[in-house]
């Protein structure tokens, strides 16, 4: 039988290292599910103007494309969507990272479940209700990212809500150490 003494057990700070890195990792997975679970928000997002979605909305045109999202009618899709992500388990990775790693992710998973409770408020509006103009998702994104940023984000027609997350996922792994910011 071996045995242990305290100077041949791991150090600590490298258990406490690599527990930091299993979060980082978990939480990673759940926003890489956030963006399959919300795969057709974005979607439509990047291939339609807010006016078309807004005539899809009204009834009026691209009801081929836009048909991926009626799914979203329902606000009990969006919910269940962020819980099949695994947001709830989630939040047992907190103590593990910090703040600024915990906020970019709740700011991520947060902006997911917005812009696709917005499309069901669409739906029930019969007109598109546009994140780029819903003060919560500018909450969201300010508190985070600098607003030359959030501002370049939504100013684009096509794909503004694929940047926004894009300069967020970045930020996300820049502060896990895995790259620099985009700027």
């Amino acid at each position: 039988a071996s045995t242990i003494t305290v100077q041949s057990a791991p150090s600590t700070s490298h258990l406490s290292r690599q527990r930091q890195i299993q979060a980082v990792e978990a939480l990673w997975l759940t926003l890489n599910n956030l963006g399959n679970e919300f795969r057709f928000v974005i979607f439509v997002d990047t291939i339609l103007t807010s006016y078309e979605l807004d005539s899809y909305f009204r009834g009026d045109d691209h009801p081929q494309i836009a048909d991926c999202i009626r799914e979203y009618a329902d606000m009990d899709v969006a919910i269940g969507k962020l819980s099949s992500a695994g947001t709830n388990e989630a939040t047992k990775e907190r103590p593990f990272v910090s703040l600024r790693l915990w906020s970019i992710f709740f700011v991520l998973q947060a902006l997911y479940g917005r812009a696709a409770l917005l499309i069901t408020n669409s739906y029930r509006e019969n007109r598109l209700v546009d994140w780029r103009e819903d003060r919560g998702c500018d909450q969201l994104l300010r508190s985070i990212l600098p607003a030359q940023s959030v501002e370049q984000a939504k100013g684009q027609e096509i794909g503004a809500l694929r940047t926004a997350i894009g300069y967020l996922e970045s930020m996300f792994l820049a502060e896990a150490g895995m790259e620099k910011p985009l700027e």
